[in-house]
């Protein structure tokens, strides 16, 4: 996607012009090889302007990261409902947030540094996929849904690392999927069923 240049009038559509001229850029070079030169040339600014908007270049990934993570969300939003059972849910938002950006970064092998990334630039997208599993989980009836969902997202960081492609990163999301559901399951399951009464035993005297 190409960026019509922005002139200095074109105030409120300065921001959104440079975030998504950033996102192709910082694709096309990775996070360490981009420079606010790169990023204001992309968006057709001067440097000048650029600095203006954001302080460096973290704070413009910053600023892309937190849109895709708004479009993942509202995609995964949108297909929820659709969707039989907590365990297809939980499948769809990790193939769409998960397997689906893993699979665009990898295709794009200067942007592979983007893996080794930490909290400081990408750890608003990580809580806002948690946030997103935990609500999933909440409203399949799941206890503890925040921790549960902040056990599925830090092990989707740990798959990532370890994943030799999508397809086996796929996997090992499923396995874990079918963990944290058959867990979910088994608490359902014992606290819907009958309890025997409890019988006091008395004291012969």
């Amino acid at each position: 996607m190409t960026t019509a240049p922005l002139n200095g009038a074109d105030i409120p559509s300065r921001r959104e012009g440079i975030v998504n001229a950033a996102s192709e850029t910082f694709l096309r070079y990775g996070y360490a090889r981009t420079t606010m030169a790169d990023l204001a040339k992309a968006a057709g600014l001067s440097r000048p302007l650029l600095y203006l908007e954001f302080q460096d270049k973290a704070d413009v990934f910053r600023a892309v990261a937190e849109q895709v993570a708004r479009e993942l969300e509202r995609r995964i939003r949108a297909e929820l409902d659709a969707l039989p059972n907590l365990r297809t849910q939980l499948n769809l938002a990790c193939e769409i947030w998960v397997v689906e950006t893993f699979d665009l970064i990898s295709a794009h092998p200067d942007a592979k540094d983007f893996f080794d990334l930490g909290p400081e630039l990408l750890g608003q997208s990580y809580d806002a996929f948690e946030v997103l599993i935990a609500d999933i989980l909440s409203r399949a009836g799941a206890k503890q849904a925040r921790a549960l969902a902040r056990l599925l997202v830090s092990a989707s960081k740990g798959f990532k690392e370890s994943a030799s492609d999508g397809k086996d990163l796929r996997k090992l999301l499923q396995l874990q999927i079918d963990a944290l559901v058959g867990y979910i399951e088994r608490n359902a399951h014992a606290a819907a069923a009958p309890h025997a009464p409890c019988v006091r035993r008395t004291r012969r005297q």
